[in-house]
């Protein structure tokens, strides 16, 4: 596996996690795991989310994307890193009941990915932020 030859939202397979992360460390990223274990839906994975990933104003409670967007945006921004990895374990358990707010994540994560790279956003020091939907099944292949 090579980071050049990842998209910068990737579908892994949970037993390629370690090796991923050795990789993104040997890389130079800061790295966020959001354990998926108890996600299901929008509510579960904001809730769980804040709880990992850095926020600028914290998320109150009773979270939605926009707020969450604006949030870890502000917490990228402040945080300084110019390489950061958030990797989202148990995936495939969002499959099962939550796969619109799986795909409404995923466009949120690809706003995410697009601000904080772009100076013209506000953002103090450009972030290059790769995100892994790391999971088991036919969905992430080794």
């Amino acid at each position: 596996m090579k980071l050049d030859q990842l998209r910068l939202v990737s579908c892994i397979a949970q037993n390629e996690l370690a090796a991923l992360k050795n990789l993104l460390v040997d890389g130079g990223y800061r790295l966020f795991e959001i354990d998926g274990q108890e996600i299901r839906d929008e509510r579960t994975f904001l809730m769980k989310s804040r709880t990992v990933l850095p926020q600028d104003p914290p998320l109150g409670d009773t979270p939605n994307w926009d707020g969450w967007l604006d949030s870890v945006f502000g917490g990228l921004d402040a945080l300084g890193e110019g390489r950061v990895a958030i990797l989202w374990t148990n995936v495939e358990r969002m499959l099962e009941l939550g796969l619109p707010d799986l795909l409404v994540a995923n466009e949120c994560f690809q706003t995410l990915i697009g601000t904080v790279s772009d100076l013209k956003t506000g953002i103090s020091n450009p972030v290059l932020l790769r995100v892994f939907l790391v999971g088991t099944g036919p969905n992430f292949p080794p």
